[in-house]
């Protein structure tokens, strides 16, 4: 029986769980192992290990195509629920993506391919900004959205803020920053949404920043500690209440 031929891309995703486990000084001859073929072919296929290591850490690019989930909204949907959409997409992104720029940058690697190869993942990196930006203005000329938001601006904002507790985590290796994906998602999405509704075009009022000020305590009160770490607190403050 002749021995099954490996994908390109299955070699892609085995060199990636190696460089994300090892490091990026691992050998291709470590790869090559646990790939299960020899270190010429690898070579054969991708001619470099920069260009393996970039490829396998470029995977997440390509693997979530964060410009066909904005172009795939259902119009009918209520737009918060797109957001939700789009944040959770945009999340599962960072927390894959995060950790291989990570490995990129101790390497040495930029993740862009030589000036000969065409990377439509890259531009579809690029075209997800773009398509978040074109979805801020859609909602912009519904006067759903403030007509004073700057739609480029924000996008990049946007992205920033999705990828923020990726860096926390795979970058800061912040252990003490206690708070469930789910409930980041969730304070970020209602705190911008808030932000972007049209009803919020008034210059802010002393009820708007007290109002505002009351948001941002929450969002670190809710990330910020355990369950039982609220309930110390919440017990402390009523205590002071009654007294």
């Amino acid at each position: 029986m002749r021995p099954r031929k490996i994908s390109d891309r299955e070699i892609l995703k085995i060199a990636k769980a190696c460089v994300l486990k090892e490091g990026p000084s691992v050998s291709t001859k470590f790869i090559a192992q646990r790939v299960g073929v020899s270190q010429a072919t690898l070579f054969k296929r991708f001619g470099s290990k920069e260009f393996l290591i970039r490829e396998a850490l470029m995977l997440p690019v390509e693997e979530h195509r964060i410009f066909d989930v904005l172009n795939e909204l259902p119009d009918f949907e209520d737009p918060k629920e797109q957001f939700i959409r789009i944040a959770k997409h945009m999340t599962e992104f960072f927390n894959d993506m995060v950790p291989c720029f990570s490995m990129m940058h101790s390497a040495g690697i930029f993740p862009v391919a030589p000036q000969n190869t065409k990377k439509p993942e890259l531009d579809n990196q690029t075209e997800g900004r773009k398509a978040l930006q074109r979805w801020l203005c859609e909602l912009q000329e519904k006067r759903i959205v403030r007509p004073d938001i700057d739609c480029e601006v924000m996008s990049v904002v946007l992205l920033g803020a999705f990828q923020s507790l990726a860096f926390r985590k795979h970058v800061l290796y912040d252990n003490e920053f206690v708070c469930s994906d789910d409930d980041f998602l969730n304070e970020i999405v209602d705190f911008f949404w808030k932000g972007l509704m049209s009803s919020e075009r008034e210059s802010l009022t002393q009820s708007d920043v007290t109002s505002t000020t009351e948001l941002c305590t929450t969002v670190h009160f809710n990330c910020e500690y355990s369950e039982a770490k609220k309930s110390e607190i919440l017990k402390i403050q009523s205590q002071k209440e009654d007294q």
